[in-house]
Order: structure tokens, then sequence, then C-alpha cells
């Protein structure tokens, strides 16, 4: 699902002026809420399905068509003022007057979003028509919303900052939308800026001491890995620096018949395999799967499992299809043993697997480390030891 966004980097500078005039002049930092997903949802024709090898994905099977998935309505604007500036003063109540907001942002609600704004914010915008021309502007510069990757809130000096990091069809990096709010609730501040950058971890240079393979069988599309943000738009995650994504593609496309539900994508129902052995040291499962383009932020990493490998390094495996976790805390596994299988739960906007090592047990409370694979095939080379990144084709080399 896509909203129209009417927005620009304009209109930052237009208005985000009032957000620095009452926070000091401070930078909100990055929201630390959690998680993930690759890019907009695929388009394509149908193509026919192969012959399944015991290597090679298999085709996902063709489901009745289903009617496309439809935007929700405009989210109203709080009725009861003096009640949500009492609620806001508390951190997850800030998130949802954020993101109250915010959905007028995605459905176009120019005239609802003003309404929310104080009188100093309406004076930093000038009038109500430069502002509803910044928004339309917006449309051009950034395109459309694809899907949020993590949002949060706080307070600072009586006021709540709401921030929310989220992809563009026309931006290569993800956006940060930023919204403030005084003391009453109303808004003081808000901007769309491409200000996102790679989270500075101290662990870049960090040697993974265990021998990683990749952790689904079969050729994949690397849809997200790398250093860099036109790379890998997990880089601004503290938690998720070096988390890589990875998606099936055929002939160009995710899915068959426009990706209108999970079934249409490749990815969706394939297997997810153990890149090393290990314990299991956590898991999740029974999170829904989310339709093409929908996301989950109140549990971003959707169905997850930890594998404790014994050497303070700990593999994750999420965004997992509801209900398909075949292992249990404590089971030990073997490299290349069936684990789950593909979905589309947690932050994630369509089927995909996401991997990323770290040095704890729990997701969201450790540090994220280079995930460096050993013997896999990429764009047809065979390669020793590296680490993948977007737009390669990659297979396990065993």
């Amino acid at each position: 699902m896509r909203f129209p966004v009417r927005f620009l980097l304009s209109l930052a500078v237009l208005v985000f002026c009032v957000t620095l005039l009452l926070t000091s002049g401070r930078r909100a930092p990055a929201a630390q809420p959690a998680a993930p997903a690759p890019g907009k949802p695929a388009t394509g024709q149908a193509t026919p399905a192969k012959p399944a090898t015991p290597d090679a994905p298999q085709s996902a099977p063709k489901p009745t068509p289903q009617p496309a998935v439809k935007p929700d309505p405009a989210t109203a604007p709080d009725p009861n003022l003096e009640k949500t500036a009492a609620a806001i003063r508390d951190s997850s109540a800030a998130v949802g007057h954020g993101r109250r907001q915010h959905a007028l942002l995605l459905a176009g609600n120019v005239k609802g979003l003003w309404d929310q704004f104080s009188e100093p914010g309406r004076a930093a915008a000038g009038s109500f028509g430069k502002f509803e021309k910044a928004f339309k502007e917006g449309t051009e510069e950034f395109g459309d919303f694809q899907y949020c990757l993590r949002d949060g809130g706080r307070r600072q000096e009586g006021r709540i900052l709401y921030n929310a990091y989220c992809r563009y069809s026309k931006a290569p990096v993800p956006l940060v939308v930023r919204i403030a709010f005084d003391p009453d609730g109303k808004i003081s501040g808000f901007s769309v800026r491409n200000e996102a950058r790679p989270y500075d971890s101290k662990f870049e240079n960090y040697q993974p001491k265990t021998e990683l393979r990749l952790p689904v069988r079969g050729e994949w599309l690397v849809t997200a890995g790398g250093r860099t943000m036109e790379q890998n738009y997990h880089a601004v995650l503290p938690d998720e620096r070096f988390a890589l994504d990875f998606a099936v593609v055929k002939d160009g496309n995710r899915a068959v018949s426009g990706g209108g539900a999970n079934d249409y994508y490749y990815s969706y129902g394939q297997p997810v395999v153990a890149p090393a052995a290990g314990k299991i040291a956590w898991a999740a499962d029974g999170v829904a799967d989310n339709a093409p383009g929908k996301t989950n932020l109140n549990k971003p990493y959707g169905n997850t499992l930890v594998i404790d490998h014994g050497n303070g390094e700990f593999s994750v495996l999420s965004c997992l299809k509801r209900w398909s976790v075949f292992v249990r805390i404590g089971q030990e596994v073997a490299s290349g043993d069936t684990l789950a299988l593909c979905g589309n739960s947690g932050a994630s906007g369509e089927p995909h697997v996401q991997y990323q090592l770290q040095n704890g047990p729990k997701p969201q409370a450790a540090d994220c480390l280079p995930a460096v694979f050993a013997d896999y095939v990429a764009d047809d080379q065979p390669v020793t030891r590296g680490e993948p990144v977007s737009g390669q084709r990659v297979r396990r080399g065993d």
C-alpha cells in the first residue's frame, strides 16, 4: 500500500525553524523504538513457474487475485487538545500523538495538518497558501511514501519531539520526519529532511569470529547491504547498522501480478536456514504478517529467531512468517538447518529475510556487528569471505 505524500525539503526550511527556536537549536536524536523492510512493493507481469530444484527457491503459487490494498482514511485531528497535552507527557503517548499528525501528512490532509499548528508555527509558515504550495511541491521532490522504518518520541524542555525515519519513492536514502509539539500539544515545528547518516558505530572494523554462511538457499537478491546509506537503509539505526535484506527476484520482479498479497511474492514461505551452529537464545512467533506496503512499528522485528554462537556473537533472523518457527529456545542447531519460513512481519513492507549479527541475545538491546560470510557466490563469482552489498545476486557455495 502506498500513501500519497505532499511534502518537500523547502517545507523543512520554511517551517522547521520554529522547532530550532523552541529546542535551543538542538538536533533530535534518531528514534529508538524499533525495524526493518526492503524497497517498495514490486510490480511486474506473471512469469511461468519453473520446476523446483533442491537448492532453488520454489515458485510462488499464483493465488486467486485479490483487490489492491487501499489507503486508510485520514486520521482526524484530536478533538480534545487539553487531554492530549496532558497525555503526551510520557514518551509512549508522544509517539501516538506524533503518529496521528503523521497520518494527516500521509493522507494528504493539508488543512487537517494546518489546523494542528500553533500560532507561532503558522507565523513561521507564512500562510496556509504557502504551506499548501510547499506541501504539494513535495510530491515531486520526494515521491510517494513507501513505509516507515522506525519512529519515536521524547520530551525536551517541556516539549515533545517526534521523529520518524521513512522511505519515499524518489529519495535514495531514508528521510527524517520531525514534528515538534508545544506544551499544549500543538505543532510548533514540522520538517522532512534528507539528513539520515550512517550510525557511527565503534564496531566498524570488527572482525567476526563466527564463520557465517548465507541464511537462505538458492539465489536471492541483496536488497539492502553495505556500509553506506545509499546501499543500506539499515545503516542509520544503531541496532541494525550492518543488517542485510534478501529477497527472491525472477525476471526482474519480486512478485507476480503486482504483489497485491504476500503469496504473490517469490520470497514468501521460502526456507530460512541457520547461518552457523549454535543454540536458540531468543524467539518470537505469532506476529501477523503485514499486507504488502504496511508495516508494524509496534513490533518492528516481527517474528524473530536469535542464535547464540557461543562466542559473544548472535545471529538474528527476523520478519519471519507467522507460526513458521520450527525450533524452540535452548535447542541446538547446525549450520544449514531449516529454522523458519520467510515472511512479512514487523517493520517490513514486503516479504524478505532480514539478517544481522550482534553482540547480545535480544533485538534492540545489543550492538550490531559487521557480518562477513564465507563460501558464497555473488553475481556468479565465488567469494571466499565477504560482505554482500545491495544489488548482488547471491547464493551459498555448497
